[in-house]
């Protein structure tokens, strides 16, 4: 009630104003103070649940471990010790003098941060980037398959900054990069200005149905033609409407691998193997798991690979 009464009273410029002297700092110490108090709740919780006698043996033991590491070291989304590596690792911020943006070095390569990111925002993310895609994370997009010896045509869908295909760039012969946030789209122009010729940047959803804000990849890639397709999906939940849009696609052995997360909710890991099953793709999980909700079991795994490789070549780890 008070902040609607505050928007409507109080002009936008003056507002700013305000934010910008002390209310923005005042609201990140509030909700920095919630999330601690959040995490000491749940390292509570999960102990207590996983070490009661009624839940023991029911869930695969990787829960178990993932309970153990956080009582011990407390609550984390990747509950793993190698994350230890990357908490105080050096990252240097530099800015672009062309569009005003801030990036790092990443591969000696430029990774670009929304103009809204401080310096300090943009190491944390580039830390958090790290430890996700450490080939012992739950959350890593697998690329392993890509070893010259295929020329693969990449969907990455949910692109954020772009590392998956930042990562691949010289081994893949073209990359579409969905992504609809707006605050990111002008970080990725400029993270694959170099690559024009071979990524394409759109500014859309990836779902079922076709809006003037959602596309289905058989609807974009009605007039294309594709071999050895990989699609990466992270995408807060829509992996399943994504792939009901891709049925055609993944009907043939055009589309070759998927990586598609499955944390975001609970039966998401088989809605999305049941589906690509039906079209004969091989699944295989990544190894472990991550913290997520604030109920019961409050881990989930992470990503699901699915091939049609053969033989069948999933990652080692």
């Amino acid at each position: 009630m008070f902040a609607k009464i505050y928007r409507r009273f109080v002009p936008a410029p003056a507002r700013k104003a305000v934010y910008n002297l002390f209310l923005g700092s005042l609201l990140r110490i509030l909700r920095l103070k919630r999330k601690r108090k959040l995490a000491i709740r749940l390292r509570a919780e999960i102990s207590s649940y996983y070490e009661s006698e009624e839940n023991r043996g029911v869930y695969p033991v990787e829960y178990y471990s993932a309970a153990q590491w956080i009582k011990k070291n407390g609550y984390n989304l990747i509950p793993y010790d190698y994350i230890s590596e990357y908490e105080r690792l050096s990252v240097e911020v530099f800015k672009c003098r062309e569009t005003g943006l801030k990036y790092v070095i990443h591969n000696k390569r430029r990774i670009y941060f929304p103009k809204s990111f401080s310096s300090k925002a943009c190491r944390s993310c580039y830390r958090d980037l790290l430890i996700e895609q450490d080939t012992r994370s739950p959350h890593r997009y697998c690329h392993d398959c890509f070893d010259g010896t295929l020329p693969w045509t990449v969907f990455d869908i949910g692109a954020a900054e772009g590392i998956f295909t930042l990562n691949i760039i010289d081994k893949i012969e073209k990359a579409y990069l969905f992504e609809y946030d707006q605050q990111w789209l002008r970080a990725l122009r400029a993270t694959f200005k170099p690559y024009s010729d071979k990524v394409e940047i759109v500014d859309k959803y990836v779902s079922d149905e076709d809006t003037d804000t959602t596309i289905s990849l058989d609807t974009f890639m009605k007039n294309r033609l594709l071999t050895n397709g990989y699609i990466k999906m992270d995408i807060e939940g829509a992996e399943s409407a994504a792939l009901k849009g891709a049925e055609s696609l993944l009907k043939t052995s055009g589309i070759r691998f998927v990586a598609a997360c499955t944390y975001h909710a609970n039966d998401a890991g088989k809605e999305i193997s049941d589906c690509l099953e039906r079209f004969d793709y091989s699944c295989l999980y990544t190894p472990g798991v991550m913290a997520i909700g604030n109920e019961p079991p409050y881990f989930r795994q992470g990503v699901l690979y699915a091939t049609k490789l053969f033989p069948v070549k999933f990652p080692i780890f």
